[in-house]
């Protein structure tokens, strides 16, 4: 959780000074960075932590844009959006998890089995993520 941490915080600093579009594209290749970093180091404990700090740094800097374009631009109240969008994302967590450890059941738990299934899930993310980046820079939101 320091990406995280370390990502709010430096956010905080940045904000206003990139686009939404920028914060999303450059959030999620560092996140697919520390994904690759993981997976090529998984024999390594310095290596795989080291990744997912920085895959968590990553995803900290674009989880915030999405979140408040999605909460400002529904046309419903914020409180409402927002209630529906963790709901949302809570469901794909735990949808998520279940499918992660059902298919590291397959292979034993290994850490290169974790690796590869985050590495999977996170070329998925770089795929959706740059045509939402895309979307909203078509749109031209700030």
């Amino acid at each position: 959780f320091g990406g995280f941490i370390l990502s709010s915080i430096s956010i905080q600093f940045v904000a206003g000074r990139f686009s939404f579009h920028s914060l999303i594209t450059r959030g999620t290749i560092v996140t697919i960075i520390g994904l690759l970093v993981s997976f090529i180091g998984h024999k390594s404990d310095i290596a795989f932590i080291g990744g997912m700090f920085i895959a968590s740094f990553g995803i900290g800097l674009f989880n915030g844009s999405i979140f408040r374009i999605a909460i400002t631009s529904t046309g419903l109240s914020n409180s409402m959006s927002a209630a529906m969008l963790n709901i949302i994302q809570s469901t794909m967590l735990a949808a998520g998890l279940e499918t992660l450890n059902y298919l590291g059941s397959l292979y034993n738990y290994t850490i290169l089995s974790f690796t590869l299934l985050n590495l999977i899930t996170g070329i998925v993310l770089l795929i959706l993520c740059f045509n939402y980046a895309n979307l909203i820079k078509a749109r031209q939101w700030q």
